[in-house]
């Protein structure tokens, strides 16, 4: 908790973020640009 904002909660309630809390992202020769691009377009908005 940090100035009485619980983050482990609000990142546990996050849907975009469950979705990836347990995805194993394989990037090869991504450069971390690439990869972000790829999860952004895997994930929608």
């Amino acid at each position: 908790m940090v100035d009485g904002h619980d983050l482990l909660a609000e990142w546990h309630d996050d849907a975009g973020t469950r979705a990836v809390a347990g995805t194993v992202v394989v990037t090869g020769r991504e450069t971390p640009q690439e990869t972000a691009a790829r999860l952004v377009t895997l994930l929608g908005p």
